[in-house]
C-alpha cells in the first residue's frame, strides 16, 4: 500500500492525535525564512509563523494540507503550502535560510530516495538545516526489527482507523548510517543527538547546507 494513500486515509486522526510541536526544535535560534519539508498539518512550523518569519510548507498529502490550512487559521498565521515529493523539492537554488524537516525522511523506501531528498534540502537551503529519523536501537521497536531482520532497519507500522489497519513505511536508522546518508548529501553536521518525544527515541541533526 502506498504511503501517500495512507496519509491521504488518516489525516484527519493523526492530525488530532498530533497537533503541538517536537519539543527538540530551537525555534529560538531559527531565524530567516523556513522550509518545512514533509510539513503534515504544520504544527512544527506554526511557532515559527508566529515569530513573523516567511513559512513554507510542502507535503505529499493534499489531506495533510488541508488540515495544515485548519490549524493555521486556528493559530492565526499564514503560511504557504506546496504539494510535492520530499525528493522533489520544486524551488530554486538557495531560497530559503533554513529547512525543517521532523519525522519524514525515514518514510522513503530507499538509501537513493533518501539521500536524494537530503541533496534537495542541500540545494534549496542556504543556512540551517535540521531533521529527525526515528531511532533503531529502542525497545519499543524490538518486535518489529526481530520480524523483520532481514530488511536492515525497514519495518510497517500499523495505524488504526475504525476498522482499518493501515501499514506505514519506516526506516529505523542507526546513528552511524544516519551521518553517513547526511554526509553523502554535501551537508555538514553540527551535532546528532539522541531526543526523546513521546517516550519514543529519535536522531536528530543539525546542519549546515553547503555554499
Amino acid at each position: 500500500m502506498q504511503l501517500k494513500y495512507v496519509y491521504e486515509e488518516i489525516a484527519e486522526s493523526w492530525s488530532n492525535f498530533r497537533n503541538k510541536p517536537v519539543s527538540f526544535i530551537p525555534f529560538e535560534k531559527i531565524k530567516g525564512s523556513v522550509l518545512d519539508v514533509g510539513c503534515g498539518n504544520a504544527r512544527n512550523v506554526i511557532p515559527l509563523a508566529k515569530k513573523g518569519l516567511w513559512c513554507v510548507g510542502v507535503d505529499f498529502s493534499k489531506n495533510m494540507i488541508k488540515n495544515a490550512i485548519k490549524l493555521c487559521q486556528k493559530n492565526k498565521v499564514e503560511i504557504d503550502f506546496v504539494i510535492a515529493d520530499a525528493s522533489r523539492l520544486p524551488f530554486k537554488i538557495k531560497v530559503f535560510d533554513n529547512c525543517i524537516c521532523i519525522a519524514t525522511l525515514h518514510h522513503l523506501e530507499t538509501r537513493e530516495k533518501r539521500i536524494q531528498s537530503l541533496k534537495e534540502m542541500n540545494f534549496v537551503t542556504k543556512n540551517s538545516i535540521y531533521i529527525s529519523v526515528w531511532y533503531r536501537w529502542q525497545l519499543y521497536h524490538l518486535i518489529n526489527l526481530i520480524k523483520n531482520f532481514w530488511r536492515c532497519g525497514d519495518v510497517y507500522v500499523d495505524w488504526r482507523k475504525k476498522d482499518k489497519v493501515l501499514k506505514r513505511f519506516y526506516h529505523l536508522y542507526t546513528k552511524k548510517e544516519f551521518e553517513k546518508d547526511i554526509l553523502s548529501a554535501g551537508l555538514k553536521i553540527k551535532e546528532i543527538k539522541i531526543v526523546e518525544e513521546n517516550k519514543k527515541k529519535n536522531l536528530f541533526a543539525q546542519c549546515r547546507a553547503s555554499k
